[in-house]
C-alpha cells in the first residue's frame, strides 16, 4: 500500500511541475528535487528494515562476524 502511496506523491510531484514551469520554471526544478528527496528517503527507510532482518537471519545461523 505504501508504494502506491509513493507513486501516486510522484505522478502529483510531476503534474505540479508540469503547471508550474509555466509560471516560474525554477519553482519547478524546487519541486522535483524536493519529490526526490522524498522517495529516496521513504526508499533508505525501507532498505535499513531489510537490512536488519538480514542481519538477524546471519546472527541466528551464526555468521553475524562475516
Amino acid at each position: 500500500m505504501e508504494i502506491i502511496r509513493i507513486g501516486a506523491a510522484g505522478i502529483a510531484c510531476v503534474l505540479a511541475a508540469i503547471f508550474m514551469k509555466t509560471a516560474k520554471p525554477e519553482y519547478s526544478v524546487y519541486l522535483t528535487m524536493a519529490a526526490g528527496l522524498f522517495i529516496l528517503a521513504f526508499a533508505v527507510g525501507k532498505f535499513s528494515s531489510g537490512f536488519d532482518v538480514v542481519t538477524a537471519t546471519l546472527a541466528s545461523i551464526g555468521t553475524a562476524g562475516v
